[in-house]
């Protein structure tokens, strides 16, 4: 694989023109986990 037109030489991020790419159907999926002390869940559940 080539290099990331998305970083730079020091490996930090920056922006690129997607303009010119075609449009494409795509679909994501995510999870994730919540963990707090049960005080806390009540806390939320009486919204406070």
């Amino acid at each position: 694989m080539g290099e990331f037109s998305h970083v730079d030489g020091s490996g930090k991020a920056r922006m690129v023109n997607v303009g010119g790419k075609p449009l494409s159907r795509r679909r994501a999926r995510a999870s994730g986990r919540i963990l707090m002390a049960q005080e806390t869940v009540e806390l939320v559940r009486k919204n406070e």
